[in-house]
């Protein structure tokens, strides 16, 4: 997923589910599921984008969870095909 746009690619998901703890504070978590093979610094970025688009909504970071699933293309199916047998 790029940030800058955040409009899934091939290959990737996102999603968003909201918790609601006890008193009734919002906890939203947002689970982005992507092929492997981001660096760490990718991830941050994603991470920090993803965190100022909620901000802007008025979220506070700390109420903000975000998990990224690394998903080999191996175990990640399409068009009846392991994403790993597609041709770039």
């Amino acid at each position: 997923m790029r940030a800058e746009n955040a409009i899934a690619e091939p290959g990737e998901h996102q999603s968003s589910v909201v918790h609601e703890r006890a008193g009734g504070d919002v906890m939203p978590v947002v689970i982005v599921e992507m092929w492997q093979g981001r660096t760490e610094e990718q991830k941050a970025k994603l991470i920090k984008g993803i965190t100022k688009v909620f901000e802007d909504m008025g979220v506070p970071a700390d109420r903000l969870h975000i998990i990224i699933h690394d998903v080999p293309k191996c175990n990640w199916g399409t068009c009846g095909e392991p994403a790993s047998k597609m041709k770039p």
